[in-house]
């Protein structure tokens, strides 16, 4: 088995480390990398790049694990500010400590001055406490401590499946909310709502000016068992 190396990076303005672990040879430089990457989404010169990496570690102020992330390639940029992980295989969000939310995306955002994460392309998300979420980008919040998405997202809290275009997510204090038009489906109810909003603890969730249709299932007839000829009294 080869060896695996642990590099330790300390980036600006976080509290923690970021802590790369690889496994496999050397990674080629930067400019052997195949396909262009958007400027938007590049490191400044980065001063670490890394292919096959096993796990990425980030720590809040009080050096507890906050973020994991296993991934394809880690980009870190030079001034230690700037971290793109690309090809996420699996994300964990933790609680004091304890893993909470887990993700799957294409790539991974990190900002060290700001806090600021973002993760994108193909995105799901799902926890202990039965919500799911699917949507095509989810933005951290590091000062409100949430989760935002837009675009076309799908969720579900346990049975109810929702669809809509906004949704925010407090995983600390188990809130969320769907600002906008949302509709929604639970065995054969189908709901239409202006807002939800739900409590992932105790599964409570709240719908405003809500429309809905309820599928009512025909009841099947009762088959005809016959009579036996044989049974019935001959009358003269």
């Amino acid at each position: 088995m080869r060896r695996a190396l642990l590099i330790l990076i300390t980036l600006l303005g976080l509290a923690g480390l970021v802590k790369l672990r690889r496994t496999g040879p050397s990674p080629p430089r930067a400019s052997t990398v195949a396909g262009p990457t958007p400027a938007a989404n590049r490191p400044r010169a980065p001063g670490v790049a890394l292919t096959e990496v096993a796990s990425v570690v980030l720590r809040d102020e009080r050096d507890r694990k906050q973020w994991e992330f296993r991934a394809e390639r880690i980009e870190v940029s030079d001034d230690r500010n700037h971290t793109l992980i690309r090809g996420l295989k699996q994300g964990v969000y933790f609680r004091d400590g304890k893993p909470l939310t887990t993700f799957r995306a294409d790539e991974v955002d990190y900002d060290a001055v700001t806090k600021r994460l973002v993760i994108r392309g193909n995105v799901t998300a799902e926890d202990k406490r039965g919500f799911s979420l699917s949507a095509p980008m989810l933005t951290w919040s590091p000062e409100e401590r949430k989760f935002v998405a837009s675009g076309d997202i799908t969720g579900a809290v346990k049975d109810l499946k929702f669809a809509t275009t906004a949704l925010s997510l407090w995983p600390d204090s188990e809130r969320l909310d769907c600002p906008q038009t949302v509709r929604a489906t639970s065995n054969s109810t189908e709901l239409s709502s202006r807002r939800l909003t739900a409590n992932l603890k105790t599964q409570r969730v709240q719908m405003t000016d809500v429309e809905g249709t309820v599928a009512v299932r025909r009841r099947p007839a009762e088959p005809v068992v016959p009579v036996d000829p044989a049974l019935l009294e001959k009358r003269t």
